[in-house]
């Protein structure tokens, strides 16, 4: 079995699976499953990082 992987514009053959590879699948379709999207979650990451840095330090970083 020879699993291939594109990381970019590279691809990646390897003769059994990468974890990491098996990891993004799983984590994919639990997204989907909850209507999550990378964007949405990167966002709503700043959001949590503007209110710890206000909680924390009593500003707020951009």
């Amino acid at each position: 079995m020879v699993n291939i992987v594109k990381t970019g514009d590279v691809l990646i053959l390897t003769r059994k699976q990468l974890a990491g590879d098996a990891a993004s699948k799983k984590i994919e379709s639990a997204m989907k499953k909850k209507g999550l999207s990378l964007e949405g979650l990167l966002n709503n990451l700043k959001e949590q990082r503007k209110r710890y840095n206000k909680e924390a330090y009593g500003k707020c970083k951009a």
